[in-house]
């Protein structure tokens, strides 16, 4: 007796661990780091989409991943980081699918009781008239591939991700503008699927919210993913390998593209054509697949936004076009990134006010222009000292001198004996001509002296702000300063 209750309970105990042996477990087959997306292969378990999966390694548990898409007996998972305590590795084990995480439950007021249904007798459907003239509808345009990855998808790519997946770095060990990688580098062609373009890893990454690409900017609109989605259904073709029209210039009535590129394939420039004038974008690459230009273009002439790339990749300069001239901001930068200059034009007209930086950041320059007139310049030099205009030879017979109208004086942050920019140490001892030139005519004079109103002078020791100055001359030379508001003076 003893004996049979002895092997009952061990054949119970054995039964036990048959049912909480996985049965042929799923296994982690593919890292796409770059995206981060995690491939999996199920064995015998089943999944769906938002689905969690347990990761095992040497028996502990990991983490978890959350299916995104099915793909025939693959899923393609993002990680689960709230509950994840390390990076998965290929080979690990996948367990059974679990249910997704729970929402929160939502309060809900108390369901008021159903009144009972009111019986009603069916109404006759109407019969639909026949109609002689019906045709059947129109079937969809195909999509011409090649034409819609040379003018929505590459410049997309190049503006987007070409940067971080290109010839100059393959992040994730991804180059997108090769079809196939070589050795452990990928290819475009590898990251999209050609049978349900939905399925692909491309489409994930850039529709994916919580972990978006590029992860800098804006994402995608619709229309340009869905773009990208229709040249993966036509089959990811590469862009035309030979010119829509024969070499050189399109003709005089010539409508379409013109594709150039590069000897060994690499695309040089691209150009839309409407009877013979150039009509729509406008783009050209380095050899080194980065973009160097793209303009719009509207009966032949310049129209809306351009752009010009230094060759690694960073912005050069961006200006605004209507009806082929200059209208709105223009700026360029140094190669660095560093913002250069700032500019305005109203229909080729410089206008408002312009500015420019040193490389360092420091500004450089500022002009303030009027109706296409110059009427006042500032200038600085790397330190922030302001630099004063060459001058040509002046009389300095103070009854001869006519005094220039634009002042650039008063957008000069001045000092009393501070470090920079020191009103009263600059000018003693300096010709009348330099102060002419500097501060343009005098709001009051006297054949003594010169004022001037309106300007922005502090003491940095005790920061106390005057707003007039007097240069007092002797033998045409400035031999003293005077700073003051109104009666309150202080002499240098």
């Amino acid at each position: 007796m003893a004996k049979g209750k002895h092997i009952a309970v061990l054949f119970g105990a054995l039964l036990c661990l048959a049912q909480a042996a996985p049965e042929n477990p799923g296994r982690l087959t593919r890292i796409y780091s770059n995206l981060g997306l995690y491939e999996i292969n199920l064995g015998s378990g089943a999944t769906q989409a938002g689905a969690r999966h347990a990761i095992r390694r040497d028996g502990k548990l990991i983490g978890h991943l959350v299916v995104v898409r099915l793909r025939g007996g693959q899923a393609v998972c993002k990680l689960d980081k709230t509950t994840s305590t390390g990076e998965p590795k290929v080979g690990d084990l996948i367990g059974k699918a679990l249910p997704p995480k729970a929402a929160p439950p939502k309060s809900s007021p108390p369901s008021k009781p159903k009144p009972p249904p009111v019986s009603t007798p069916p109404k006759a459907k109407p019969q639909p008239k026949p109609n002689p003239k019906s045709t059947p509808a129109s079937p969809k345009p195909k999509v011409n591939g090649p034409e819609l990855f040379a003018l929505t998808v590459e410049p997309l790519l190049s503006d987007r991700c070409y940067k971080c997946h290109g010839p100059g770095k393959q992040k994730g060990k991804l180059n997108l503008l090769e079809q196939f990688g070589a050795g452990p580098i990928r290819g475009i062609l590898q990251v999209v699927n050609l049978d349900t373009p939905g399925d692909s890893v491309l489409i994930d990454r850039l529709t994916d919210p919580d972990d978006p690409m590029p992860p800098e900017g804006p994402m995608l609109k619709p229309a340009e993913v869905s773009a990208i989605r229709q040249w993966i259904a036509a089959g990811a073709p590469p862009p035309p390998t030979v010119l829509t029209v024969p070499k050189g210039q399109p003709g005089p009535n010539y409508t379409g593209t013109v594709h150039q590129f590069y000897p060994g394939g690499p695309r040089r420039s691209l150009a839309q054509f409407n009877k013979g004038a150039r009509n729509g974008r406008v783009m050209e690459w380095y050899a080194n697949g980065f973009k160097k230009n793209e303009f719009n273009y509207l009966n032949g002439q310049l129209h809306g936004l351009g752009r010009y790339w230094y060759e690694n990749g960073n912005l050069q300069y961006q200006a605004s076009y209507s009806q082929g001239r200059l209208n709105g901001r223009f700026a360029d930068w140094w190669p660095n990134g560093q913002l250069s200059s700032e500019e305005f034009y109203q229909m080729g007209q410089k206008s408002g006010r312009w500015r420019a930086w040193w490389p360092n950041g420091k500004p450089s320059e500022e002009k303030i222009w009027r109706n296409g007139v110059l009427s006042g310049v500032v200038k600085w030099d790397k330190d922030g000292g302001v630099r004063l205009p060459d001058l040509g030879p002046v009389n300095n017979d103070l009854a001869l001198l006519t005094p220039k109208p634009a002042s650039f004086a008063q957008n000069v942050p001045w000092t009393v004996s501070g470090p920079r920019n020191a009103i009263d140490k600059i000018y003693p001892g300096k010709p009348v001509s330099l102060i002419r030139a500097v501060f343009g005519a005098p709001d009051a004079s006297t054949p003594e002296a010169w004022t001037y109103r309106k300007l922005k002078i502090t003491n940095p020791k005790t920061n106390r702000e005057f707003t007039r100055v007097r240069f007092e001359f002797k033998n045409g030379a400035v031999s003293r300063v005077i700073v003051f508001n109104n009666q309150n003076e202080r002499r240098r």
